[in-house]
């Protein structure tokens, strides 16, 4: 198998090498799968990570949603509190938000 796999990856790269020839650069990153090749004699060990980090796929989704929540309410927290008091001029002189902009003005407008 593995050297079917490998003539594979030999003929794309020599297709994508030649000057005139089709970009495959998509086919680039599937070389990856190469460095697997080493790792067959511990075959055993190595369908028992692949085992346990697709059993624990569920468990890091949870994990996500749960940071993605946690942004999410933090997040709005923040924009509640903090909305448009960063927006201020401290240049005493200017007398509307234009003449504040430039170096005087101390946030995002």
């Amino acid at each position: 198998f593995c050297n079917i796999l490998d003539f594979t990856f030999i003929c794309i790269m020599m297709i994508d090498v030649f000057p005139n020839g089709i970009s495959l650069g998509g086919f680039k990153t599937i070389r990856l799968v190469r460095i697997v090749r080493p790792m067959q004699k511990n075959f055993s060990t190595v369908k028992n990570l692949v085992a346990a980090l697709i059993n624990s796929f569920v468990s890091i989704l949870h994990v996500l949603n749960l940071l993605v929540i946690l942004m999410l309410l933090f997040g709005l927290m923040g924009i509640s509190l903090f909305r448009g008091r960063l927006n201020s001029c401290n240049d005493l002189s200017a007398e509307g938000f234009e003449d504040c902009i430039g170096t005087s003005f101390g946030g995002i407008p």
